[in-house]
């Protein structure tokens, strides 16, 4: 299989969306902000120190750095979902988000082995009906949707390489 230069960040991604149970990208912002509104950080300006800052204050700034700090998380999050959502859209004569989750969301939690995806394929294939060809077109097709959506560039043959057009 080709390797693109992209791809095991696009399966990570995968695999951390699965590892959070599938969720919406708004339903994690949401639960990131009331975190960091309702717990109290340690760069909080206390209360009565002298200064001239509120708590309140404080809350909406770490709620701030808290969001930017988990902004990459978001858009991936928010990339796999539309993925997910594109796949079962393009292919209507079978479950493409089904092999999708067969071969990259299985067992998220545990580190990715030598061989693992290729097994998973086989056995997405039988699974499926489909053959391993076309298990491994939906990958493909998964990681370029992602790609799109989180505006990661992939290698093409529609396009000159920018070391071509650089030097």
């Amino acid at each position: 299989m080709k390797k693109d230069s992209a791809r095991d960040y696009i399966i990570e991604a995968f695999r951390l969306y699965s590892r959070l149970g599938e969720p919406e990208a708004d339903n994690v912002r949401e639960k990131i902000y009331v975190y960091a509104i309702t717990s109290r950080r340690t760069n909080e300006v206390p209360a009565g120190a002298g200064h001239i800052s509120k708590p309140t204050e404080a809350a909406a700034i770490n709620a701030d750095k808290t969001m930017r700090h988990y902004r990459s998380e978001l858009m991936d999050i928010d990339a796999a979902s539309k993925t997910v959502k594109a796949l079962e859209q393009k292919y209507r004569g079978y479950d493409a988000a089904q092999v999708l989750r067969d071969i990259y969301f299985k067992n998220a939690h545990l580190p990715l082995k030598k061989a693992d995806i290729q097994s998973r394929v086989t056995s997405a294939s039988i699974k499926n009906h489909i053959s391993e060809s076309t298990a491994y077109r939906i990958l493909k097709s998964a990681r370029e949707i992602f790609a799109y959506h989180r505006g990661l560039t992939l290698p093409s043959d529609t396009y000159a390489s920018l070391e071509e057009i650089v030097s």
